[in-house]
């Protein structure tokens, strides 16, 4: 069992390496913000796979709380870039 979650939380670990990387070397900004998304949705999937390893319900309020605020921030940026364009 200890393989196994050292090998997911390898993978959850380079996913948001990737991430970071397409945030600093992303070719315009929408791109970022895409990548800023999918960072804030890979540290969700970090502290779920924290609370499923470790059998405990007391960090599922933060990982709610973030994937809302990361999902509006890329919604609002997103607008804001579009609007910004015409």
């Amino acid at each position: 069992m200890i393989w196994f979650a050292a090998i997911i939380f390898a993978l959850i670990f380079a996913s948001g390496v990737l991430a970071m990387y397409r945030v600093t070397k992303g070719p315009n900004n929408l791109d970022r913000i895409l990548a800023l998304d999918y960072l804030s949705l890979t540290a969700v999937a970090g502290i779920l796979f924290l609370v499923l390893f470790t059998n405990s319900n007391l960090m599922i309020d933060l990982a709610l709380c973030l994937a809302v605020v990361g999902f509006f921030s890329a919604l609002i940026f997103s607008l804001y870039l579009t609007k910004e364009d015409t």
